[in-house]
């Protein structure tokens, strides 16, 4: 869990640097997942599929993550 949370610090300052890195904020996510912040992988996982919508990589990452937290979903509709 460390590591992650090393790469999540790491990942922070170079998305505030450059906030249009996509690999950055792809990896930011898996970060997420592996600390089990599973809303903030979505967000992360969401702004990345925004920015680059023709990423197999994301798209399956974020399906994987949907069909093992379907509320994730229903949590963000009630957001908007």
């Amino acid at each position: 869990k460390n590591n992650f949370m090393k790469a999540k610090d790491y990942l922070t300052i170079a998305l505030t640097q450059d906030p249009n890195l996509v690999a950055a904020r792809y990896e930011l996510a898996r970060a997420y997942l592996g600390l089990e912040d599973y809303k903030s992988a979505y967000k992360r996982l969401k702004q990345a599929q925004t920015a680059s919508p023709s990423n197999k990589k994301i798209q399956v990452e974020l399906e994987k993550l949907l069909t093992a937290h379907p509320d994730l979903q229903e949590e963000e509709k009630k957001e908007e």
